[in-house]
C-alpha cells in the first residue's frame, strides 16, 4: 500500500524518511533510485504505509513459550524477556500480554562503544533509518534498538 508525496524545496530524502517513519532505503528501493542527491521539488514519489510502533502486543495462549513466540517473532527468548522486563525464568500466563516485535521489524541490543553509525553499518542500514522507531536512544549498553528490516537484491 503506497501514497504519493510531492517533494518540496526544501525536502531530502531523510527528512522524507523521517516524516513518515521509513527507511531510507526504502523510499530508494521502491521508487528505484540510485541515490539521495535525485530528488527534486515537484517530484513525486511513492511513500509506502508504514508502522507507528515497533511492537504489538501479543495476548499469551496455552501452551506458548518464550522459546515458541521467540521463533515466531524473528527474535530471540532474551530479547522478549528484555523487552517485557522478565527474568529469563518467567512463566509465561494465558491471557497475559507481551510486547513483541511487528512483522518486518529486526531488534539489536547495544553494547559498550555503539554508536548509530556502527549499529547502521552492521545492520546495512543508514544512520537515520535507525531514528525512525528509536527517538530515545541513549546507546547505554543493553538498550534496544529497532529497525525495519530491508530487503536487498
Amino acid at each position: 500500500m503506497f501514497e504519493r508525496y510531492e517533494v518540496g524545496p526544501n525536502d531530502t530524502l531523510e527528512s522524507v524518511a523521517r516524516r513518515f517513519q521509513i527507511p531510507v532505503a526504502e523510499i530508494l528501493r521502491i521508487n528505484q533510485l540510485e541515490n539521495s542527491y535525485g530528488l527534486a521539488p515537484g517530484q513525486v514519489i511513492k511513500i509506502p504505509k508504514m508502522m507507528e510502533s515497533a511492537f504489538e502486543n501479543y495476548q499469551i495462549q496455552p501452551g506458548d513459550t518464550l522459546f515458541s513466540l521467540a521463533q515466531k517473532y524473528n527474535t530471540t527468548p532474551e530479547m522478549l524477556t528484555i523487552l517485557n522486563g522478565m527474568e529469563p525464568s518467567a512463566y509465561l500466563y494465558a491471557g497475559e500480554n507481551l510486547l513483541v516485535p511487528k512483522e518486518g521489524i529486526d531488534l539489536y541490543l547495544t553494547e559498550y562503544g555503539d554508536s548509530i553509525q556502527k549499529i547502521a553499518s552492521l545492520n546495512d542500514l543508514n544512520p537515520s533509518d535507525i531514528l525512525i522507531y528509536n527517538d530515545r536512544i541513549y546507546l547505554l549498553p543493553d538498550q534496544v534498538v529497532a529497525y525495519r528490516k530491508i530487503e536487498r537484491k
